[in-house]
């Protein structure tokens, strides 16, 4: 066989069925206009067009420069084409290029160049290009472009994963080389998002909850879409109140395109204003100022979500779009107390747990069909259950059952519901059905960070390590600031896995997340510490943490693990329980204390 070095040009339209599916001899008119138009720049800058099938074209070029040309130029013809075209219309493409080694048969060419061409492509927004580093070492000074470092790619049969670079087409970027060396975290290899908290322009601080309910459901909804790489609540929250350049966030957080905006009531109406900016250039995407009545404040939230995706050249499926609304309400009341309730329940303190119960309780009282409400209601009882903050606890078990069918009833497809069925499961020992519900739950929010961590709780009870130490590092990095009982998960599971530096990692982190009030937590965490280190035959330090586990929570004991605990392996389970003994785990607390946390 013949082999070659050459540059590759593969391009490929954006969102083809979805046009298809809405107009189809249209877009196929619209195809042939502009396929004809990149064939045309292809031929006029010296390239060949090797094949074209249905909407995508492979080309290769004898000299990289002129292929990345060929690129900027069509691009930029067809972006003035679709100048007066309405953005959900337009038929766009994106274009990859490579330079590399290729085999050649007769008229084709195949091999790992066009493979890493396809790659980039697929990495390239609607209308842009992306390259790989070897175009850029030949390229760099020669066009009127700028270019945005993206990280290192993976690339199927290839080794080592290809670096990437998007081109800047605006030319006021000309010349500029953005690096992404400040990240936190590597660029994920789809479109990412932090949704900053909204601003509350209203005369009374008491409307924060319209800002913060905003942004808290706008998350929620962009994390059910498979798609998409969306930073927690948790994480976003931090920069509440804070002057901050998106920027800063994408290089804290790990993202490339932040969405902020700001909420203004006044009586009866309300004015929302957000704007989506590529962090990577500072570039605005869209801008848009919504004056609505109040009450259109969910159905406003829905459509900013689908402007989100359609600006991502993200295409939501019927079942998505009509998820979008989340289990929400229709009483701006009822929805208040929720938004109010749930950062207070994720403390998960006996304090915090008690505050949101009666947050959400009312919620109910203003509208007995809110899903949501009645979801992170069966929740609190469960906590009180497992953890003993009642003094019925059997009376609490019967609550959480009693309401997870109520939510299961209301909204079966609402992963909160999914999920705390599926830890009663756990508790009932029913861990088949316990896994159903919980991988549904997954599926139905790929991006959302508490429902992946809940759904690795149940996996871990079930016996799937290795399943839950992904989901839980999957939430962990969603949620920079994850709560302190991620921990307690990632420490032991990834001690189970052998990998006793990082367990130790995650300890020490999740003591340091952990609040004054959560002993608990702290205790346990020092735990799971003390089991990492004695499974690697360090009894000494095991003995410490355990030690010092007990100093933090007396209450610390095989009784409380027991009381927590609902593993789907007996013998594990008591195994587990015989190497914290060696530690210096007792049977039972001191006389004086309850085992409960």
């Amino acid at each position: 066989m013949d082999r070659k070095l050459t540059a590759i040009l593969y391009a490929d339209v954006v969102g083809y069925s979805r046009l298809t599916g809405a107009d189809e001899k249209g877009t196929f008119e619209s195809l042939k206009v502009r396929l004809g138009a990149l064939t045309e720049a292809i031929e006029g800058h010296g390239g060949r067009v090797v094949n074209t099938a249905g909407d995508a074209v492979l080309a290769e070029f004898a000299s990289v420069v002129t292929a990345l040309e060929c690129a900027v130029a069509a691009q930029r013809d067809l972006a003035e084409r679709d100048r007066d075209v309405p953005e959900i219309r337009k038929l766009q493409f994106r274009i990859g290029v490579n330079l590399g080694d290729v085999i050649v048969d007769g008229d084709e060419i195949y091999g790992n160049g066009v493979n890493v061409a396809a790659r980039l492509e697929t990495l390239a927004d609607a209308g842009g290009i992306c390259i790989s580093g070897r175009v850029l070492e030949q390229v760099e000074d020669k066009l009127d472009v700028g270019f945005a470092y993206l990280g290192p790619q993976s690339v199927k049969n290839i080794k080592k994963p290809v670096n990437v670079y998007k081109l800047l087409l605006d030319p006021k970027d000309a010349g500029k080389v953005i690096s992404l060396e400040k990240m936190a975290f590597a660029l994920p290899d789809k479109p990412s998002i932090a949704v900053l908290p909204f601003d509350n322009l209203s005369e009374s601080p008491g409307q924060d909850f319209l800002a913060d309910g905003l942004t808290e459901n706008i998350i929620a909804t962009l994390a059910r879409v498979p798609d998409l790489f969306v930073i927690a609540r948790a994480s976003s929250m931090t920069y509440k109140g804070r002057p901050v350049r998106v920027q800063q966030v994408a290089e804290e957080l790990g993202v490339r395109y932040v969405l902020e905006g700001s909420v203004q009531r006044a009586g009866k109406r309300v004015r929302v204003t957000a704007q989506l900016i590529d962090a990577l250039t500072g570039h605005h995407l869209w801008a848009e100022r919504y004056d609505r009545e109040i009450e259109d404040i969910f159905a406003l939230q829905d459509e900013l979500v689908l402007k989100i995706a359609v600006a991502l050249q993200i295409n939501l499926t019927e079942g998505e779009q009509a998820r979008a609304r989340y289990g929400t309400t229709n009483n701006i009341h009822a929805w208040e107390k929720v938004v109010t309730a749930l950062p207070i329940y994720y403390e998960l303190t006996k304090a915090s747990i008690r505050r949101a119960r009666a947050l959400l309780e009312e919620a109910l009282e203003l509208d007995p069909q809110y899903a949501m409400a009645s979801a992170y209601l069966a929740w609190c009882h469960l906590v009180d259950y497992r953890f003993g903050f009642t003094e019925d606890a059997q009376a609490s078990l019967k609550q959480a059952r009693d309401l997870a069918n109520k939510t299961l009833r209301l909204g079966s497809d609402l992963p909160e519901a999914l999920t705390v069925f599926g830890m009663l499961n756990i508790v009932d020992g029913k861990f088949e059905d316990a896994v159903v519900a919980a991988r549904k739950a997954a599926d139905l929010a790929p991006g959302h960070a508490a429902i992946l961590a809940q759904v690795g709780m149940i996996l871990t009870y079930a016996g799937d390590w290795k399943e839950a130490l992904d989901l839980f590092e999957r939430a962990a990095r969603l949620n920079r600031f994850y709560p302190s009982w991620y921990a307690f998960f990632l420490c032991r599971l990834s001690a189970k896995a052998g990998d006793l530096e990082r367990a130790v990692q995650y300890g020490r982190d999740g003591i340091l997340r952990a609040g004054e009030e959560a002993k608990g937590v702290k205790g346990f965490i020092h735990g799971s510490l003390a089991w990492a280190y004695a499974t690697a035959g360090r009894m000494e330090e095991a003995r410490k943490e355990m030690a010092e586990g007990l100093r933090v929570f007396p209450q610390l004991s095989v009784a409380a693990y027991r009381r927590a605990s609902y593993y789907r392996d007996p013998v594990q389970f008591e195994e587990y329980l015989e190497v914290l003994r060696a530690a210096g785990l007792p049977e039972k607390p001191p006389s004086t204390q309850s085992d409960r946390p």
